[in-house]
């Protein structure tokens, strides 16, 4: 009798569960059969057994189980107390049934009966296809022989989940590197516009003294502005030109092609950085521009103002401009929570154009030339254009509203370096007649002439950046870049000190062929601070 009370409240405690979660009456059903079979007692596992007591899904009835051949018939135990107002005993409902009360029915419930003992497999309607409906199907059959069935179902069970019950995994491949996603940022066209401004540092370029000056005291005009002397000063030169913070541009489009495969274009210009010198005029001061005489075999300099000897002014202007294009194709080869890896692969240009431009005008004071100007000029320009392909690696991690991206670049390819040099002298009689010359001061006819190269080279570049979304489409971005050129030409490296003063216009013959022509090749970087604005359509 205690029994069967507690089989009553089992079954009871069980209807009510599967009445909120009508799939979870399938695995405790299942266990509470492993442990006891279906309201029945342990005798009731024998084939010879003719009764046993069954508890109905009410827990107020019994039925007793006799051999297949003979009929079932429900029985009332006599020390169990019907309940008031409830209806003659009823069969267990069957859960899985599609009608909860063909039960009812006994032609109908003895026809489910008899299928279950002969096929061992109950049919399952509207859903035997299905894995849960395979599922039930199994744990019907092991109701109908627990003590063979019910144990090897429940494990099947247990193993199904982890290959058919569990929910596919939806999002972006947490924890691999090939799941392979479309940009988390939903637009129509897909064109992302990046625009940025730089604020960045430069490599300037090396030169020679190029201005000197000396005391106020200096009355000889031969070692006035000569480089070894006590009083000598440098006004201009012997340092870096051009390293100053300038100002410029990046500007970047993208279009997806694919969930993995995109196409990039940037372009990034510095603006032309100058450097200006200006010194001489009315005031008296000594300007001088001083050389290696290679005639004498010693220092020397060439006067452009000095008291009661030269009256003139002395302009030197150095520039630098630097550009920079890619193309490339970005496609993404690692992804999972939180990170992205892609791969970059394309073409590079690069351009660095400088030069550096002397123009030296005076007026000698003597008696023997006054009233005649010379005008002289010398320019040094240098150009190089890279082309090559690159492979580079962006890698992106997301925290929150942060994106950190790290970028690595490397172009290799041909760099075609051009060095021109040009010197011209103006001589103007006081009647204004004119009269010009090849050859400057630094630039003379031994070394004016262009000459090119092209030398293998190589620009890697690397990038640092945070960015935040700005509302929807819009990204805010602070980053930093290096790069480096490999073998390019600069102009102050292209000066030659050494210099033949008959070669001076009007040049006088015999002469050393000094200055001569250099093809120095050096190296270029630039470095600095990116602020950048995102918009994507």
């Amino acid at each position: 009798m205690a029994l069967q009370a507690l089989l009553s409240i089992r079954m009871c405690s069980l209807r009510m569960i599967g009445s909120l979660y009508p799939r979870t009456t399938i695995v405790l059903t299942a266990i509470a059969w492993s442990f006891t079979g279906p309201g029945t007692t342990y005798a009731d596992q024998k084939p010879t057994t003719t009764s046993a007591h069954r508890s109905d899904w009410y827990g107020s009835d019994s039925l007793v189980i006799t051999p297949q051949n003979q009929t079932r018939r429900p029985v009332r135990h006599t020390s169990q107390k019907r309940l008031s107002g409830r209806s003659a005993p009823r069969q267990a409902i069957d859960p899985w049934s599609a009608e909860r009360n063909d039960s009812e029915n006994p032609k109908t419930h003895g026809h489910r009966s008899r299928a279950v003992s002969q096929t061992g497999i109950a049919p399952v309607p509207n859903g035997g296809s299905s894995p849960w409906g395979k599922i039930a199907q199994k744990i019907e059959a092991a109701v109908a022989n627990p003590a063979k069935n019910v144990q090897p179902a429940l494990k099947e069970v247990a193993i199904q989940p982890a290959n058919t019950l569990s929910t596919p995994s939806i999002g972006d491949g947490c924890g691999t590197c090939s799941s392979c996603l479309s940009s988390q940022t939903p637009s129509c066209l897909g064109i992302t516009i990046k625009s940025e401004g730089l604020i960045w540092w430069t490599d300037g370029f090396d030169t020679p003294p190029l201005a000197t000056t000396s005391g106020d005291g200096t009355t000889d005009p031969n070692s006035a502005g000569v480089l070894g002397q006590p009083d000598t000063g440098i006004l201009f030169g012997n340092s870096e030109i051009n390293n100053n913070v300038r100002a410029g541009g990046r500007y970047t489009i993208s279009k997806p092609l694919g969930s993995c495969l995109a196409v990039e274009a940037s372009y990034l210009r510095l603006g032309r950085k100058k450097d200006h010198f200006s010194a001489g005029g009315s005031d008296g001061d000594i300007v001088a521009r001083p050389f290696f005489n290679v005639e004498l075999e010693e220092e020397g300099s060439g006067l452009t103002s000095f008291p009661d000897l030269s009256s003139g002014t002395l302009d030197i202007k150095a520039t630098s401009a630097f550009n920079l294009f890619d193309l490339s194709l970005r496609r993404t080869v690692c992804q999972g929570c939180g990170f992205r890896v892609n791969m970059l692969a394309g073409y590079r240009y690069g351009e660095l154009d400088e030069n550096l431009t002397f123009r030296d005008f005076n007026e000698p004071l003597t008696e023997l030339a006054a009233g005649t100007t010379f005008t002289i000029h010398d320019a040094f320009d240098t150009n190089n254009k890279f082309h090559g392909g690159q492979l580079g690696l962006l890698a992106e991690v997301q925290q929150n509203c942060w994106t950190f991206e790290f970028l690595m670049k490397i172009a290799l390819g041909n760099s075609h370096s051009t060095v021109n040099i040009n010197g011209a002298t103006l001589i103007t009689s006081p009647d204004s007649t004119s009269e010009s010359f090849a050859g400057g001061f630094l630039a003379l006819p031994s070394n004016i002439g262009q000459v090119s190269q092209d030398e293998l080279a190589f620009i890697p570049e690397f990038g640092l950046t945070v960015s935040r979304p700005l509302g929807c489409r819009w990204q805010m971005s602070l980053g930093y870049s290096f790069l480096y050129w490999s073998r390019v030409v600069r102009p102050g490296n292209q000066i030659d000190r050494n210099v033949d003063p008959r070669q001076f216009p009007p040049a006088t013959t015999p002469n050393e062929p000094l200055p001569a022509s250099r093809f120095q090749l050096t190296d270029f970087w630039a470095q600095g601070l990116r602020l950048g604005l995102q918009r994507t359509w």
